[in-house]
Order: C-alpha cells, then sequence, then structure tokens
C-alpha cells in the first residue's frame, strides 16, 4: 500500500508540475483531507492522488498519516473495540426556517416573486418512507417539472438565477435551503426568545449564491446537510436517495458565486469518470446557460475565483 498523508496547509494548490508555475495548479486540497503517495519528486514535492485530482503538492504541507505496508485506518477501527458514539452535538440556539408562503404569481412562466416558493407545483417529500429508487425518481421529476432550461422564472439577464433554481429544487423535494434569511437583527432577537415574523428586508433578506455558501457552513448542518469528503461520496449519496449541492463563493465577493443540485445517475445520464472514477458529479442547474443535466467540475475551471463546497 503506498503511503497516505494529511493536508496541514489551510488549502494546498494540487500542480500540473512539481514547481510553483503560472497556470499549473489544476486542483485544491483542503486541511485535513488524505492524499495517496504516488512517488517523490526531490525534497520538495510529492506526486499524490485523491479521488477527485492527481498531481503534485509540495511536501511540507503533507504529513504521514499511514506509512506503506500499515493497515489502512478502517482495518485499525475494526481490530479495535468500537468506541461508543460520542453524543451529536447540540447547537446553543437553532432558528426557524424562514420561508414566504406560496404565491399564485410565483410560478414558472413568470419573473414575479422569485423570493416566494412556487405555487404551480406538487411537493414531492421523497425522503418520507420510500425507497432509494423511488426518492432517486422523484428528484428526476422535479427536473422534468422546473424544465429549466425553457422556463421564464430561470431565463438569464443581467442576472443569472442559480440560487432560485436550487431553492425551487429543495422546496420540491421537501429539504430546507434558505431563498430567504433571517437578518443579525432578528436572529439575536430570536436567540432571546422572541418570535420573529418573516418579512422582506426586515427580518429577513435575499440571498445571493455566495451567501448561500457562507450559510452551509454556518447552518447547514443544523437543517440536516452535511460536508462529504469527495466527490464520490457526493454522487453516491445522491444516488443513493439523497439530495446534494454544490456551492461556490467567488473569492472576489463582488462577482457572483454559483451552487448546482446534484442528480442521481440513470441510464440516460450519469457522472462524469476517468478511469472508472468520478471526477464530476451530475449536477443541474440555472445559470449564464441554463442546463438540467451536467457533469463537469467547474469550480475548478476558473483555478483560484471560487471555494466550493459539496454536501
Amino acid at each position: 500500500m503506498s503511503a497516505l498523508y494529511k493536508v496541514t496547509a489551510t488549502l494546498l494548490n494540487v500542480r500540473r508540475t512539481p514547481g510553483i508555475q503560472p497556470l499549473n495548479i489544476i486542483g485544491k486540497l483542503g486541511q485535513g483531507e488524505i492524499a495517496e503517495r504516488v512517488d517523490d519528486e526531490g525534497p520538495d514535492w510529492f506526486h499524490i492522488r485523491t479521488a477527485s485530482v492527481e498531481g503534485f503538492a509540495a511536501a511540507k504541507f503533507l504529513e504521514l498519516t499511514v506509512a506503506p505496508g500499515a493497515p489502512t485506518p478502517e482495518l485499525v477501527r475494526s481490530l479495535a473495540p468500537a468506541a461508543p458514539p460520542a453524543p451529536a452535538p447540540r447547537p446553543a440556539f437553532q432558528p426557524a426556517p424562514a420561508n414566504f408562503p406560496r404565491n399564485a404569481r410565483a410560478k414558472l412562466t413568470s419573473t414575479e416573486m422569485r423570493h416566494c416558493p412556487l405555487a404551480d407545483l406538487p411537493i414531492r417529500p421523497h425522503r418520507d418512507g420510500q425507497s432509494p429508487d423511488n426518492r432517486c425518481a422523484e428528484l428526476h421529476q422535479i427536473v422534468a417539472d422546473l424544465n429549466v432550461a425553457n422556463s421564464a422564472r430561470y431565463a438569464p439577464t443581467t442576472q443569472t438565477f442559480c440560487n432560485i433554481y436550487a431553492y425551487d429544487f429543495c422546496f420540491l423535494a421537501g429539504v430546507y435551503l434558505p431563498r430567504v434569511w433571517w437578518t443579525s437583527k432578528a436572529l439575536l432577537a430570536m436567540a432571546g426568545g422572541e418570535t420573529q415574523p418573516v418579512i422582506y428586508d426586515k427580518t429577513v433578506r435575499e440571498l445571493t449564491a455566495n451567501d448561500l455558501h457562507r450559510w452551509m457552513g454556518d447552518w447547514g448542518s443544523s437543517f440536516g446537510w452535511r460536508a462529504c469528503t469527495s466527490v464520490e461520496d457526493l454522487q453516491s449519496s445522491v444516488n443513493n436517495g439523497g439530495l446534494g449541492a454544490i456551492t461556490a463563493q467567488r473569492v472576489d465577493l463582488s462577482r457572483s458565486g454559483h451552487i448546482t443540485v446534484v442528480i442521481p445517475e440513470n441510464a440516460q445520464h450519469s457522472a462524469l469518470r476517468q478511469a472508472a472514477s468520478i471526477v464530476a458529479p451530475l449536477q443541474s442547474q440555472a445559470g449564464r446557460t441554463n442546463k438540467p443535466f451536467f457533469a463537469s467540475r467547474w469550480w475548478l475551471d476558473l483555478v483560484g475565483q471560487f471555494r466550493a463546497t459539496g454536501l
């Protein structure tokens, strides 16, 4: 077995060649991620690979975790007595979800009331007592229902509407993703025990894609979202009937971020693979181009512009 290394840097660049050169960054690994060392490229660079990227990284930011020939962490755990699970941490404060009620003017054929849930489509709570196959079929039906490529609600103008499409998708799937979220003042009042009404631009405000990326980090786990360890993990969870998303915040916050919904694979549509490994999940989006199905690593195509998270 090759040696496994843990990333110690906050964000580690993976490069096409062993050296710092313009335009040779092909991916990034976050602190704590595990990479397999394929070979050495001198004392300063390791040739590494993960499920999502293979290239060269600075050796000084990689800490040996499992030596060659040592049992994997999974095997070590299987040989040791199972420790009792730690109790799940409870948030000190759990705000209520913020939603406007459904509005008859919020529909696919209109650009009105984009901050409200759609009124003309059924909610398909795919998690409620259904088999994984049925859950996946429900998610594909939502793609068909929203008809993103032809719906006026998502048609790009000088603006794009990835956040609205993702919100509509999650709302119809019975999963909470905010279209509007509480203001800081409203959250403080709620933490003090006060009930807050949903009032536009007073107690709640609309969330952009950049905002949704931050919301996932701050509040996502409180509403059932979890960060996935790899694109393989993300696609596998969705193929089993879960609901996934990829959020990306622009490094330059004056520019728009992005969010896509991850879709289960089926006979007609699949993730992008290389050598049997998934490199890009199957996704659905509104954006500059509205696509019901696609598979790309868009968050890596513009290296240095996005901070991305899969959930």
